[in-house]
Formats: C-alpha cells, structure tokens, sequence
C-alpha cells in the first residue's frame, strides 16, 4: 500500500485506538516502525487524549529518525484549552515551526497564560482522571 499510493506519513493515535480505547501493542509499532524504515515514511502520533497512563514504547523513541509526537490538552484537560506540543525529529525544526504557524498563525499571550495556570493547577490530576473516568463510561455506554 505504501509503495502503491505513494504514502509518506502514518498518523496514529497509538496510546488510544477509536473508538474502542485500546493501544497498540509494543510490537505492532515495531512491525510498523519496519514498514516504515523500508521507505522512508514518517510516523506522527497523535497523543490526543494524553492519559498519563503510557501503555508502549512512543514512535518517537521507536524511530528518531522520522518519528513525530504531538499532543494537546484539548481532550485531556478541557476542550477549551486549545494549545498543545510537539516534538519532531532532528533537523526538522524549521519545518515544523512553518506547520504550526500555518496552521494556527501563533498562539495568543493568554491562551499561553491560560495554558501556564493549568498545567501547573494543583487539581490538575484530579482533572485528568475525572476527563479518563467520564470517557471510560462513554465507551462502557457503546458496548
């Protein structure tokens, strides 16, 4: 498929699959950080529900070379908390910079200091696992 359709990224959601909320086992990532060395394709993952509760080995750590982390606290936090992070592989700094920019043209002074509050809230934990708490009752609502 790879070779076929010409594909150069693999985004993924490892740490939480939907809609079933299950990761991806250590050694499928491996299987598919080897299809990926094969040719040249980049892996982003896409931690978007930041668990705190890590379950594998990150892509990034898999394959340095080309691997890509990205998470936001969007969905961990509150939704209105639209800022996030990323962590991109050696080198690619400039273009990670110009993604960013074009895609949201910078981030504001006080969604910074919205971001700055939050994260350093004492209930922050608390936060998280009631966000973890509510979504394992959605998925226990669709089985």
């Amino acid at each position: 498929m790879v070779r076929e359709h010409g594909i150069n990224v693999f985004l993924t959601s490892a740490e939480v699959n939907s809609p079933t909320t299950q990761f991806t086992t250590i050694e499928r990532r491996k299987e598919l950080v080897g299809v990926a060395l094969k040719d040249d394709v980049a892996i982003v993952e896409d931690d978007c529900f930041g668990s705190a509760q890590y379950f594998g080995v990150s892509y990034r750590a898999l394959y340095p070379e080309n691997g890509w982390y990205v998470a936001s606290f969007s969905k961990s936090i509150a939704p209105s908390l639209r800022i996030g992070c990323a962590i991109c592989p050696k080198g690619m700094a400039d273009a990670l910079r110009h993604i960013i920019f074009s895609a949201s043209l910078g981030i504001s002074s006080a969604q910074v200091y919205v971001a700055n509050f939050v994260l350093r809230h004492s209930k922050l934990a608390e936060i998280q696992k009631m966000v973890r708490d509510e979504l394992r009752v959605y998925v226990a609502e669709t089985v």
